[in-house]
């Protein structure tokens, strides 16, 4: 039995340690070392809206007060577009190690399918080492919800059916040309469509190509489609019913 408590004592003391190692990088020098929690992170922003992100990090020395750092860009790994972003404070509470700095992503100049790197770190002053830097994905992120029952606006003027397969990509079950239902696949970025994997080229080996746009707000895609040797330029307009 006194060898079972020994051991446990040992193990208690070694966790200890452990931990003290982990929380206290020099806790008897001047300079506090001042670490992110993690190397990267992202940050999708909603078109047309902003989005707020909470970074952790990782001090070495306590203090009884309020502490704050001062974080910078690093311009040369960094390519945000002007007035996307804002740095808040990063602050460490009164008697603790860890802290946290607010960095908030806006629409301005975004564009969909182009992710912008913001890289952070911590300045070098007096008494504060930086160790690493956060590099934060800025991107423009567009909810889509198109899935659903529609009807062509023009052409044959069939229902059509529009399916999702993934976030943002849907599989429409006919074109407005053709008698038989050729389906085709389309993706939504940030309202910008996208025509791809059509039957009719898989099946006949005809290149079929397009790009449209949609409205979410009134229901309506518009595509224009193109089939080598069959249609070129075909306006395809579908309404949700």
């Amino acid at each position: 039995m006194k060898k079972y408590f020994a051991l446990l004592s040992i193990l208690a003391l070694i966790l200890v340690s452990c931990d003290e190692e982990v929380l206290v990088f020099d806790s008897q020098g001047s300079s506090a070392l001042v670490k992110f929690d993690r190397g990267s992170a992202d940050l999708p922003i909603e078109l047309g809206s902003s989005s707020t992100i909470t970074l952790g990090f990782t001090v070495s020395k306590l203090s009884d007060a309020v502490r704050t750092f001062d974080v910078e860009i690093d311009t040369d790994a960094s390519n945000p577009v002007s007035g996307s972003y804002s740095v808040g404070t990063a602050t460490v509470p009164a008697g603790s190690y860890s802290g946290t700095i607010q960095i908030t992503g806006t629409d301005v100049g975004l564009e969909a399918g182009d992710p912008r790197a913001l890289v952070l770190k911590f300045s070098e002053v007096e008494g504060v080492t930086p160790d690493g830097r956060l590099t934060l994905n800025l991107y423009l992120f567009c909810p889509s919800d198109l899935a659903g029952e529609y009807t062509y606006q023009d052409g044959n003027r069939r229902p059509v059916t529009v399916t999702e397969i993934s976030s943002g990509v849907y599989r429409v079950s006919r074109d407005n040309a053709f008698t038989t239902a050729y389906p085709f696949t389309i993706t939504d970025r940030c309202n910008d469509i996208e025509v791809s994997d059509a039957a009719i080229e898989a099946n006949f080996g005809l290149e079929v190509t397009g790009t449209g746009v949609s409205d979410p707000a009134n229901g309506m895609i518009t595509i224009i489609y193109n089939v080598a040797g069959n249609l070129s330029n075909r306006t395809m307009t579908m309404k949700r019913n």
